[in-house]
């Protein structure tokens, strides 16, 4: 017994030993293999392509990996010598390459060929363009567009085709205000802090048109998801940025990125000041009230802020098919600001009667937070993957004011605070898996949970008593809480030259108000579409989806906590009910060796649509307020095209046209029903020699009626120069925003909601928009990065051959 232990154990041994030996190789004679799959047509990335990895000697394949969302893949611990490189993915051509591997890191960029038109990608081949179309999104690089440099991703939203922001810096998409704001693509609370953001930490931005079952259902008009920039893969490098301009602005960033290998590490950080304000002036005329006054108002603000940001990521590799990534992101900001408002009321014979003169002192102090944790691992048949993710977000913004109201001897004196905490957790799982080359199923199940503080307090000088007494009729405190859990799947099928998709999301959401139970629902949300191939270089598609809007926080909390200005209130309205809209959307992609771009139709029919309406509650004094309409209507029409009528030249433009209808009682009283207008962009770009690079863009957009009066039509234009220097490692960029000093807001309101108080105003404001910025950026980058620039330039070189 003793002896069969010891025979055991000897083999045991023995085995081990050659296992160790077969496991210890010469670290001179091992490499790695990295790249990129993509789009020989195009360049795009290829997401989930398959990699297999063959041992020529040996004439076996010795590795298989999945390329990750941004096409890159990887292969560890290679030994020297001789290999094939398999890669395929659906829809594409398979490709074989030979390589030799050394002990040096090599980098290859795989380009794929498609074995039929694309209908999801259409752009034009060559390099990155400002704006690429595809039938389910608009991207637009936002890394490409060097007159939004230094700005905020507030300023670069207003960029986006058929994207307008109104009086109040509500965004709308083709016309409407029911948009919905993603973050990487999840939900995050840094949707209320864009303003902290600088455009810098932006690399793109995708708009959905008609976004599939995946996504939220909390929608109307679109999805705009904001894709922070990471690190590039395959590098080693830091980059330094630096801005000053004109109104005070300076500011900069740095960001750095770390490859291991199997770990990846990215860490950015900024800080950002300029020193804005405007001017804005109301003038208000009653007019079925003979003894009733006019009121002039003009509205001052000089405003200080001071902006910083932390962005981190970490990714490992556990072994090639399981993935593990950590993020965070953060912001602070203060602002000091100092607003002066001046009061005139007029009698009907044009006299004088009355003037007053109210100081307030402002500081603001708000930050977010975000982070998530995700794991995906991905399965032995072509691109199958299990991904899941937890994320947390929050933003805390709180405004204090020192009022001081000079209208008799003793001026009145009040203080206020204003403050939301909003916190958002959002988790899922997702699926994905290829039914087989021509049926594709994706399937999961998401869980959100958002929980909003609006806080107001308020407090008046006594001087009677020489102290400060709370003011309980203004002092209020509103929570609002949403739940939802969604469960979607997605089947889409690609034949010769069409293709079709139908989703299923099913939501259920519930709500509270102050900690009271006020709605449970239950809802379906179907999406259909189908594209064909028209021609060889064009496609048409046709989509349907209904999707819905839940009133936010701030216009359902009740209290006016915006009260700087008693003859201007907000106020919400807690009675409001979710709207639905039901959307149809008929398109055309086109694209050529010049030139491509993008037409579609669309209409929304919205159901008890929310609509923002201005009432009077005195001679004097205006509340805006929200309320559910009968149903609203949507029509319009959009264009996007890119042209490349040189190699060293390229032109963008967009256009949206749109009409709107309402119906409800108040709108029959009051407005026009239905409401035309039209906005439009177009910018120039112009690759110069001596690496130079000049870019102009202009925005235009006309009268926009509404139901809370008829918008001015306001343009703009925007002018960028830049330059490469110190061997292309750098690059000095010289900004003008708003050249023409043409940023004026206006607003025109012709009557009121209320049948005892009719009114006319006019609303003017004018920002301090016009301002130079000159920009310096500075990279350091491995040895890596070179080679894999050198190679990467092989499918741009064959272009312009």
């Amino acid at each position: 017994m003793i002896q069969l232990r010891r025979v055991l154990i000897l083999v045991l041994y023995f085995f081990l030993m050659l296992k160790a030996s077969a496991d210890i190789r010469n670290p001179d004679l091992i490499g790695r293999i990295t790249g990129y799959v993509k789009d020989s047509l195009s360049g795009e990335k290829l997401p989930h392509a398959s990699i297999q990895l063959f041992s020529v000697s040996a004439n076996k394949m010795m590795e298989r990996t999945i390329a990750d969302k941004e096409g890159h893949f990887i292969f560890e611990d290679i030994d020297c010598g001789a290999y094939k490189i398999m890669t395929s993915y659906m829809g594409y051509h398979t490709k074989e390459l030979l390589i030799e591997v050394d002990e040096e890191n090599e980098t290859f960029c795989l380009l794929l060929t498609t074995n039929m038109l694309n209908l999801n990608e259409v752009q034009v081949p060559g390099n990155r363009k400002l704006i690429e179309t595809t039938i389910k999104k608009t991207i637009v690089n936002v890394s490409q567009n060097n007159t939004i440099r230094g700005s905020t991703i507030s300023d670069v939203l207003q960029t986006i085709p058929s994207v307008d922001v109104d009086f109040d810096g509500n965004i709308r998409y083709r016309g409407s205000e029911k948009v919905m704001l993603l973050i990487n693509g999840k939900k995050s609370a840094l949707e209320k802090s864009l303003e902290q953001l600088p455009s810098d930490v932006v690399e793109k931005i995708e708009i959905f048109h008609n976004p599939s079952a995946k996504y939220t259902a909390e929608e109307m008009s679109g999805i705009i998801n904001i894709v922070l920039a990471g690190r590039n893969k395959n590098e080693n490098s830091t980059s330094l940025q630096l801005n000053a301009g004109d109104h005070n602005l300076f500011g900069g960033n740095i960001g750095y990125s770390l490859d291991l290998g199997k770990t990846e590490l990215f860490v950015s950080a900024g800080l950002n000041h300029k020193t804005s304000g405007h001017i804005k002036n109301h003038y208000r005329t009653n007019r079925n009230h003979m003894a009733a006054n006019s009121y002039s108002q003009c509205d001052l603000l000089q405003d200080k802020p001071n902006k910083g940001f932390l962005n981190t990521s970490f990714n490992y590799k556990i072994n090639n098919k399981n993935y593990i990534g950590l993020s965070a992101f953060g912001t602070k900001a203060i602002t000091l600001a100092d607003r002066s408002i001046d009061y005139t009321t007029i009698a009907n014979n044009g006299t004088i009667k009355q003037e007053s003169h109210k100081n307030i002192g402002i500081e603001i102090e708000s930050s977010s937070f975000e982070s998530e944790v995700s794991y995906k691992t991905v399965f032995n048949r072509e691109g199958q993957q299990l991904e899941t993710f937890i994320k947390y977000s929050e933003f805390d913004d709180n405004h204090k004011m020192e009022n001081r109201h000079f209208c008799t001897n003793l001026p009145e004196l009040q203080n206020t605070v204003a403050s939301q905490l909003n916190k958002v957790w959002y988790g899922g799982i997702e699926f994905i898996h290829p039914v087989s080359d021509s049926v594709f199923f994706e399937g999961g199940y998401h869980m959100s949970e958002q929980n909003t503080l609006n806080y107001f307090s308020s407090e008046i000088y006594n001087y009677k008593t020489a102290g400060w007494n709370t003011d309980r009729e203004l002092d209020s405190r509103f929570r609002y809480c949403r739940h939802v859990e969604a469960l979607f799947f997605a089947f889409n099928i690609k034949k010769n030259s069409w293709k079709a998709g139908i989703g299923i999301r099913t939501e259920y959401a519930s709500t509270t108000q102050n900690e009271k139970s006020r709605s449970t629902r239950l809802n379906i949300f179907p999406t259909i579409n189908f594209a064909t191939k028209i021609t060889d270089t064009n496609n048409l598609y046709v989509v349907y989806n209904r999707r819905i809007n839940h009133p936010s926080a701030e216009i359902l909390d009740p209290f006016a906590n915006k009260y700087p200005d008693e003859l201007n209130i907000y106020q919400g309205n807690p009675e409001l009910t979710p709207e639905f809209v039901n959307s149809f959307e008929i398109g055309e992609r086109f694209y050529g060796k010049r030139i491509s771009g993008a037409f579609s139709l669309y209409y929304r029919y919205i159901r008890q649509a929310i609509s923002k309406v201005k009432q009077a509650c005195n001679d004097s004094a205006l509340v805006v307020t929200y309320q559910n309409l009968d149903y609203a209507t949507l029509a319009g029409c959009d264009f996007v095209a890119s042209f490349q009528p040189f190699k060293w030249g390229e032109i963008s433009t967009t256009a949206n046209f749109f009409c709107t209808s309402l119906s409800d009682e108040i709108v029959n009283t009051t407005n026009d029903r239905c409401r035309f207008a039209w906005n439009g962009s177009i910018s120039f770009q112009l690759r110069l020699p001596k690496a130079i690079n000049c870019q102009m863009a202009g925005y235009y957009r006309s009268k926009l009626p509404s139901i809370m009066g008829t918008y001015k039509e306001r343009w703009y234009a925007d002018l960028a120069v830049s330059k490469k220097i110190l061997k292309n490692k750098g690059q000095i960029t010289f900004k003008i925003e708003d050249i023409f000093d043409s940023y004026l807001y206006g607003l025109s309101v012709n009557s009121c909601t209320g049948k005892e108080y009719l009114y006319s105003q006019q609303n003017l404001k004018k920002i301090d928009s016009e301002y130079f910025m000159l920009s310096f950026i500075y990279n350091i980058n491995g040895k890596s990065q070179s080679k894999k620039t050198e190679k990467d330039s092989f499918y741009l070189d064959s272009f312009e051959k």
